[in-house]
């Protein structure tokens, strides 16, 4: 039972934490990508074909990924373990169940598809451009548009459904999902603000 309640209880801060590092991991996968432009740039100058510069873009996330997740999984069980006899009952045991194995999967999964959008963005831009060493802002397409929309529209109906409870209830999918859509949201709604404010001073 009480590993139950710890359970139901470290799981949604889990799946904030995941989110996070994500997206913190994101990040400095495309700071990395922007160091290795002139990289990227040499190798095309030399003749390496579409093929060959995915290959070198995609070596070093990979490498990383693939030497960070068996660290990641026994250190994170080790601790789990740890954690569990310290907070729980000495000497209980922790399964590693099979949400845990997909959780990593979907961490892993959703790690190389960054890697794999960002390295993208790298390879098909213009050599020009990679050379000149400073990427130039450009419009989002439709497709980021309509996410976009979808992304605010979906924080706003799980607020409407939250506020419109007229009793408080066990926490669902839509506690766990409201404040990552919230943040999502306004994170998106303020970079617009912010774009329209730059583009009206310049002009």
């Amino acid at each position: 039972a009480r590993r139950g309640v710890a359970r139901s209880t470290v799981e949604p801060a889990v799946l904030s934490l995941i989110l996070v590092a994500l997206v913190l991991l994101s990040r400095l996968i495309s700071a990395a990508m922007g160091l290795r432009r002139g990289e990227l740039a040499l190798a095309s100058l030399r003749g390496y074909n579409r093929r060959q510069l995915w290959f070198l873009g995609m070596l070093e996330p990979l490498l990383i990924l693939g030497v960070a997740t068996p660290l990641g999984v026994v250190l994170g069980y080790v601790t789990s373990r740890y954690l569990a006899g310290r907070w729980l009952v000495p000497g209980l045991p922790v399964p590693f169940i099979l949400a845990s194995g997909l959780a990593v999967v979907g961490v892993v999964v959703v790690t190389g598809v960054v890697a794999a959008a960002v390295v993208r963005d790298a390879v098909n831009e213009p050599l020009s451009a990679q050379i000149a060493g400073v990427r130039r802002p450009t419009r989002a397409g439709r497709g980021m548009v309509i996410v976009r929309l979808v992304l605010v529209a979906g924080a706003l109906a799980a607020l409407v459904t939250a506020w419109s409870r007229s009793k408080p209830k066990a926490p669902d999918a839509t506690d766990l999902a409201l404040p990552m859509l919230l943040a999502i949201a306004v994170g998106l709604l303020s970079g617009l603000v912010v774009l329209w404010l730059s583009g009206l001073w310049v002009r």
